[in-house]
């Protein structure tokens, strides 16, 4: 039984990976990197193990061994050639442990393979306890798109991912890792293997687990190997007590609107990035929204996570009859000290006009009249209106107007939550039978930056039976004599 301490873990900020080949930008002129040979002991175990010779193996590693704070640095690491000596072996993956004090910008594979088979190499990061791909996990896995005992798409008794021939000398590609220093003076920046004196018995754990393999049948054989204490820092680079290296940031603006209306409001966008996206740490540093004419200050926003920051403004309006003004707005990031640097954007430009900039319309879908149980005396009439209006908020001031023959009845009444208006009306009955024409009016005005088109809706006809049909004109031409019955008829083509 070979019983390993585990290394403790180095804690820090959160990893992020911006880009997926990114090179590394000038901010900060980088010392020199060195390169040599670290050897590796593997212990492996698992079915048939040892027909695979990997070890002991020397590691190809470059790295400087000081940087700035804030500088961004490149770390190279390679193992030496290996020798599968029986039967064709799969699944073949190999872990690196990635700092967790330093920012991981890059991840990227650069050449120098050997003897491999199978599905082409690529590098995903997976959890230290579980191997599985996870974008924030803490490890740096080399493979084919398949793992053996551990791992996404984990299979031991099956073919796949990346594969060696049988009697075969081969060399898993070099792993670039694209860093950014902490800002702390002192600070140890370290790439090794996860497994490094982790306790690794019997089939071993994930977390224990290097490098993995699975042999082809009869009978498979799964193979798991951890590395000795030597390997948790194949690489150290030291933060020197140097002047920091600030990131370039880019700060881009827009405006949701380019022309408003008295009182018209706009949101104003500014977007904060680096050469490697949105990192953590903007959120420590705040944008200012600025007329650049006037330096008068819109706002300050704090950007989210993603380095969004938003500002809803109104401009003060411009008096009727006044020429449109120009406003030239900038968005300026303040930066994070010792860590990013300041940027501005380039200037927006949005129009203030006394001129209204929304136009709206009201349309009557349907207009109709329905009567009630006449009397002797009179007949209810209710005149419904369907309205078809803009969506979102309605101007107090929108009002629609009934009238009867021409004569407005009751007061305007505003626009309805939903689509519906309906009047009640009472008509008085005459000796003789009358006829009654219904409309409304929704009458033009303007609010602010919003003007409302003037609507009119088409004519409904009643028709009230008088309380002497005697003094009705005869009806000809054929027809049933008597009078009409009280009833609405809505002009032709329209109503119902």
């Amino acid at each position: 039984m070979l019983m390993k301490k585990a290394v403790p873990v180095i804690a820090g900020a959160a990893l992020a990976i911006a880009a997926a080949a990114a090179a590394a930008p000038s901010a900060g002129a980088e010392t020199t990197p060195i390169t040599a040979g670290k050897e590796v002991t593997f212990t492996c175990t698992g079915v048939d193990a040892g027909n695979s010779a990997v070890s002991p193996n020397t590691f190809t590693v470059t790295y400087p061994e000081e940087v700035a704070p804030g500088e961004i640095f490149t770390v190279s690491l390679q193992p030496g050639q290996m020798r599968n000596n029986t039967r064709v072996i799969n699944r073949l993956t190999l872990d690196y442990a990635l700092p967790t004090n330093a920012t991981v910008l890059n991840l990227g594979l650069a050449g120098g393979e050997s003897g491999l088979g199978g599905a082409a190499r690529s590098v995903v990061r997976v959890n230290s306890q579980t191997k599985l791909t996870d974008p924030a996990g803490t490890v740096a896995r080399i493979w084919g798109g398949a793992s053996g005992r551990f791992g996404t798409s984990s299979s031991i008794n099956s073919t796949g991912g990346t594969t060696v021939a049988a009697n075969t000398n081969f060399r898993l590609p070099k792993l670039n890792v694209t860093l950014r220093a902490p800002a702390q003076p002192g600070a140890t920046v370290s790439i090794g293997l996860p497994g490094a004196d982790e306790t690794h018995t019997g089939d071993g754990t994930a977390a224990s687990t290097d490098l993995q393999w699975v042999r082809s049948s009869s009978p498979w054989g799964p193979a798991q190997c951890s590395s000795d204490a030597l390997a948790a820092a194949l690489t150290t680079t030291v933060v020197g007590d140097l002047a920091p290296v600030l990131l370039p940031s880019t700060t881009t603006l827009a405006s949701s609107l380019t022309k408003l209306g008295p009182g018209q409001p706009t949101t104003f966008t500014a977007q904060v990035t680096t050469q490697y996206g949105a990192l953590p740490q903007l959120p420590q540093g705040q944008v200012t929204f600025r007329d650049a004419d006037t330096d008068e200050v819109l706002g300050t926003v704090t950007p989210n996570a993603a380095g969004v920051a938003t500002l809803n403004h109104t401009f003060d309006p411009i008096a009727p009859g006044q020429p449109d003004q120009d406003r030239h707005v900038v968005a300026e990031y303040a930066g994070v000290a010792g860590d990013v640097a300041t940027s501005a954007s380039s200037t927006v430009t949005v129009t203030n006009t006394a001129e209204a900039t929304v136009f709206n319309e009201i349309k009557f879908d349907a207009f109709r009249a329905n009567l009630g149980v006449e009397t002797s005396d009179e007949v209810p009439v209710s005149v419904v209106a369907t309205i078809n209006k803009p969506a979102g908020p309605v101007s107090d001031r929108a009002k629609v107007q009934l009238y009867r023959d021409g004569v407005p009845l009751g007061e305007p009444v505003s626009l309805p939550v939903g689509n519906e208006l309906v009047w009640n009306d009472v008509v008085a009955r005459a000796p003789r039978t009358t006829t009654h024409r219904y409309h409304a009016e929704f009458a033009a005005f303007t609010d602010g930056y919003q003007r409302w088109a003037a609507a009119s809706s088409p004519d409904v006809v009643v028709t009230v039976t008088g309380s002497d049909p005697s003094l009705d004109p005869p009806i000809t031409g054929g027809a049933a004599t008597g009078s009409l019955a009280s009833r609405g008829e809505p002009s032709p083509g329209f109503g119902s």
